[in-house]
């Protein structure tokens, strides 16, 4: 959705790219392999964080040029 809204890649695509990734660091370390409990949470947290931030600083970019 990011790439049909934006012309060019940008903090949206970024945000949500990373909010995959989050969203994917957690079912590997739930369900398939865990992760060192010292590393996990703070990556997980941070790329979780930082993608929605990300997101929500695209989506205002994009309001404030009329697309939303």
């Amino acid at each position: 959705m990011a790439c049909r809204v934006e012309d060019k890649t940008g903090l949206l695509w970024l945000g949500a790219m990373l909010f995959v990734i989050a969203g994917t660091m957690i079912g590997v370390n739930k369900f398939a392999m865990p992760f060192a409990y010292a590393y996990a949470v703070p990556v997980i947290v941070t790329t979780y964080f930082t993608g929605q931030v990300l997101i929500g600083l695209g989506v205002l970019r994009l309001k404030g040029r009329g697309h939303v």
